[in-house]
Formats: C-alpha cells, sequence, structure tokens
C-alpha cells in the first residue's frame, strides 16, 4: 500500500516471486499462442494454407456488408476440379494433395493481391473478387482456363485436368453469401453444359427455382400418365439415298400447357437428377418400337441421346442389357449418341461406362462435334463409331466457304479414325450434294424429314424418296 511492499520482502522471497510472475507470462502468452494456432487451424486447409470454408464465408458476408454500404459490385467464383476422385484413385492421394496446393498456387498468382482464393471443399475453391461484376473479369477466367489446357506436372506425373468454373454477382445475384454460393455452383452444372467451362449464373436455368419445381413435379406424373412421346428424325446414307437409322427424340404433350420444348424440361432434369428416370424411359420406348418395327419387317436402327449424368451410373450397361433382353433386340440396333461436353465431364467415367457398352454391341456416336471445348486427342481413346459434325456448320454450307473447310476437314478427320461421320442441319439439295462430294456418309436435317411420330415415319419408311425399295 505505501509503494515499498516489494521492497519490504526478503531477497529470496522476492526472487521466487519474479519466477513465478515470469511464469505465469510464459503461460499466458503459450496459451495465447495455442489459441491463435487452434483459431487459424479451424479457419485454414491444411494442405494448401487457403482460407477454408468457413473463412471464405466469414470474409464473404463482410464483404458484402461493406459493398451495400459504398454500392461497390463483388463476383464470386466457384472453380470445380473434374474427375478428382479418379485422380486419388490412379495416383493416391498424396498426388492429389500435391495437385490441389498446385492448383491453389496458379489461382493466387493469377488474381490481384487483395482477393480472395479459399479451399471452399475437397475438389472446389472459391474466389472472391471485389469491384468485379457482370462480365468483368473473363479474362481471369481465361487465364484459369489457359493454365490447365496442358497436362500438369506432379511428383514426375503429368496430370490432365479439368476446370468447371461457375459465377454469381452481388447484387444481381443475390445479396447473402449462402445465396451467392449457391448460385454460383448452379453455374457450374451449366459449365458442364457449354463450350467454355465457364457460365454465369442463370435464374432461368435454376432448378430451385419454384415453376422449376413444379415442373419437375409434373415430369414424375406425366412419366406415369404416359404423357411423353418418341418422334423420329431419319438418318439417310448418302450412298444409297435410303434410310438406315432414326434418332429419337423425346416430346412431353402436357394436358394443360400442351407441347413442352425439351430446352424447358431436360437441362433441368439433368440438374436435379431426375434426367435418370427420363432416360430410362426413352431407352425402352425406342427399343421396344425397334421390337415392334422388327415385327412389321421395317429394319431400322435407332438413336438415344444420353447425358453426362447417365455416364455417372456404372449400372446403365446393365440396365440397357435387362431392356434388350427383354424386347428381344439386338445391342447392334441401338445407337448412343453423347455431346463432346457429356463425355468431357469426366472422361475417365466416360470412358468406362462407354467401354462396357461397346463391349456389349452398341454402336456408339460423338454428337454435335465441332463445338465443344475437348480436343481429338480425347475422342481418340473413346471407343466410338460414329462421328456427328454439329448442324451449326451445315446449315449454311451451300453459301460459306469456311463452313465447308470445316465439314471436309472433320469428314476427312473422322474416316481417318475410322469412323462413320454424319452431317446434322441438311437443309436443302445444295447443302446435300456438298456433302456427298466431300464424302460424308450419312445425313439428316430438314430437308430429309423434321422428326415424326412412330405411324408418320412408318410411312415415310414406305413412301418416300428415301425409303429402302426391295
Amino acid at each position: 500500500a505505501d509503494g515499498n511492499y516489494v521492497e519490504k520482502i526478503p531477497v529470496n522471497q522476492a526472487d521466487e516471486f519474479g519466477r513465478l510472475s515470469e511464469t505465469f507470462n510464459q503461460m499466458m502468452d503459450g496459451i495465447a499462442e495455442r489459441e491463435l494456432r487452434i483459431e487459424h487451424q479451424a479457419l485454414h486447409d491444411a494442405t494448401t494454407g487457403l482460407p477454408n470454408r468457413l473463412a471464405f464465408e466469414r470474409r464473404f458476408e463482410a464483404a458484402i456488408s461493406a459493398a451495400e454500404m459504398s454500392g461497390a459490385r463483388l463476383s464470386v467464383y466457384l472453380v470445380q476440379v473434374g474427375r478428382f476422385g479418379e485422380i486419388n484413385n490412379t495416383f493416391g492421394h498424396d498426388i492429389g494433395d500435391a495437385l490441389i496446393k498446385e492448383i491453389s498456387v496458379m489461382l493466387r498468382r493469377i488474381v490481384k493481391q487483395n482477393d480472395i482464393v479459399a479451399r471452399h471443399s475437397s475438389n472446389m475453391f472459391a474466389l472472391l473478387l471485389p469491384g468485379a461484376g457482370l462480365n468483368v473479369v473473363d479474362p481471369i477466367v481465361q487465364r484459369i482456363l489457359d493454365q490447365v489446357g496442358d497436362p500438369i506436372g506432379v511428383a514426375g506425373h503429368a496430370i490432365d485436368v479439368t476446370l468447371w468454373i461457375g459465377e454469381a454477382c452481388f447484387p444481381e445475384h443475390g445479396t447473402s453469401a449462402k445465396t451467392l454460393l449457391q448460385r454460383a455452383d448452379t453455374a457450374i452444372f451449366e459449365a458442364k453444359r457449354n463450350i467454355r467451362h465457364f457460365a454465369v449464373y442463370d435464374p432461368a436455368q435454376d432448378p430451385h427455382k419454384p415453376e422449376h419445381l413444379s415442373t419437375m413435379g409434373e415430369l414424375h406424373a406425366g412419366l406415369e400418365r404416359c404423357e411423353f412421346k418418341l418422334f423420329y428424325q431419319p438418318k439417310i446414307d448418302l450412298n444409297s439415298d435410303t434410310v438406315v437409322a432414326a434418332e429419337a427424340l423425346i416430346r412431353w404433350f402436357h394436358p394443360s400447357r400442351g407441347l413442352v420444348p425439351p430446352d424447358s424440361f431436360i437441362p433441368l432434369a439433368e440438374q436435379t437428377g431426375n434426367i435418370h428416370k427420363l432416360t430410362a424411359w426413352v431407352l425402352e420406348a425406342a427399343i421396344a418400337q425397334i421390337a415392334a418395327w422388327r415385327a412389321m419387317n421395317l429394319k431400322i436402327k435407332i438413336a438415344v441421346n444420353l447425358s453426362a449424368r447417365d455416364l455417372s451410373t456404372r449400372r446403365l450397361p446393365e440396365d440397357i442389357a435387362l431392356l434388350l433382353n427383354r424386347y428381344r433386340v439386338n445391342a447392334a440396333d441401338i445407337i448412343i449418341e453423347l455431346t463432346e461436353s457429356a463425355v468431357m465431364a469426366d472422361p475417365g467415367q466416360s470412358i468406362d461406362v462407354l467401354t462396357a457398352l461397346n463391349k456389349m454391341g452398341l454402336g456408339l456416336a460423338v454428337d454435335d462435334y465441332g463445338i465443344g471445348y475437348s480436343s481429338m486427342a480425347y475422342i481418340r481413346r473413346l471407343p466410338m463409331q460414329e462421328l456427328k459434325i454439329d448442324k451449326s456448320f451445315v446449315l449454311k454450307l451451300a453459301s460459306s466457304a469456311g463452313d465447308q473447310i470445316i465439314v471436309r476437314s472433320t469428314v476427312d478427320l473422322g474416316h481417318n479414325l475410322g469412323l462413320k461421320v454424319t452431317a446434322e442441319g441438311v437443309e436443302d439439295q445444295a447443302s446435300l450434294a456438298i456433302l456427298k462430294d466431300l464424302g460424308c456418309g450419312t445425313g439428316q436435317g430438314y430437308f430429309i424429314s423434321k422428326p415424326l411420330p412412330a405411324a408418320d415415319f412408318e410411312r415415310f419408311m414406305r413412301e418416300s424418296r428415301w425409303a429402302v425399295r426391295s
């Protein structure tokens, strides 16, 4: 109390007090350091050292609050590493972790210093770019995709990496971190469908909208009430001018909405997982139709389109085999068509499923070839027999020298790889003649016929100029 208390303590007691005080301070410093370390571990990813999902969402909410007061704009990106599970299974988790670390370094190098990069999940990164907005940071996206154009070297392995990028913008697409991240994730699905591996959130494609959820509910009921029908578009052999196959195209005749365009429900079915039920219905309807036509002595192959989600089901070959056995239809009478983007969504899984289908004897075709992100290097690895040139190169074939060059090159390339080549979008006699001159084997389009109901297709097979004459 008088300020001299310590001085009155014997020297040996004062020394002991000092040692206790120092020990206490060291203990408190240790506790504080340990707490900081624990907090850092709770908010950072151990593999990359980046902020984790929890830390990112906290910083994202803080950035939104600041942007609301200042009127600024933000963009959040989710960057998904494709085939990550396959990479782990093939090379081991140590190599998978090393690859993730390489990608994290690449992302940090590309974005600006104050931009936030986080590891959002095992195969996904999150990027927050303050001051950005709709279509403002496309160059950054392109730089990211360019970085994985060639294999990434990891521990002596050259690993092909596929990235899918979805973007959502504040305030256009939402005003909370949770909402914007969910919408960036929705955009990733659209990115897997387009040719750029990148997409901005589009409300029209959001499966979580009430009207879209309602559509999916009606789809289930529609399948039970037989509201769906298959139409068939003829494919002709350009050498013999005769029908050799038909592409099955689904149509939904809704009791109150009338004809619902496929673009209105197929993308939603893919995003919500309902595509499996739809595909199962299409496959059975097509195989049953082949059996019915065989009974009428109409020998025709049917092509069925599958989506990327369908290829994710390893039971697909088994399910098709059961249908073929049930209807006593030969596997060679079914052609499976897949777009480049569907195949490239997960090349490893695609190869496994397609190889199984090929061993069963089914025909396999790459649809819409020429507009996808993939290279011919991947196409060569697939057990395909047919290449279908996208209609965008055929519609103006008679008047576009550039399109003629592209089609000629694609036909030559397909033939060099031992593939049959089909041209979609044949709209006039002049284009048909050019395709014949270029050596294209098969064609389809409105000049030949629009898609037809089964009964009309049967009449077309008997009476059209393309009918097979006995």
